[in-house]
C-alpha cells in the first residue's frame, strides 16, 4: 500500500494533528508543541473510524512524517490482522 492512498488532512478536532480514514479505523498523527503537553511530543494513534475513545495502538515517532508512515504501518498490520 503506498503512502499516498491515505488522504491526510488537517484534523477538525485538533489543530497540531492531522488524520486519515480507512477500512473503518481512523489514523492521527499529531505534532504537539512544548506549550500545549508542557513538552514537545510526536506521535501517532490508530482508532476505530468514529470512535476516539477506542486506541487500536498508539506511539511516538522523531516527526509528523514518520509519524504518519508509522500509523499507516499500524494501519496494514491490524487491518490485516482483523480481515
Amino acid at each position: 500500500m503506498k503512502a499516498q492512498e491515505f488522504n491526510w488532512k488537517q484534523d477538525r478536532a485538533d489543530t497540531y494533528a492531522q488524520s486519515a480514514r480507512k477500512g473503518g479505523f481512523e489514523l492521527v498523527a499529531y505534532d504537539l508543541p512544548e506549550h500545549v503537553a508542557g513538552y514537545p511530543e510526536i506521535g501517532w494513534q490508530l482508532f476505530i473510524a468514529g470512535r476516539r475513545d477506542t486506541f487500536v495502538d498508539t506511539g511516538t515517532s522523531p516527526n509528523l512524517a514518520s509519524a504518519k508512515a508509522a500509523a499507516e504501518q499500524a494501519y496494514r498490520h491490524y487491518r490485516g490482522a482483523l480481515s
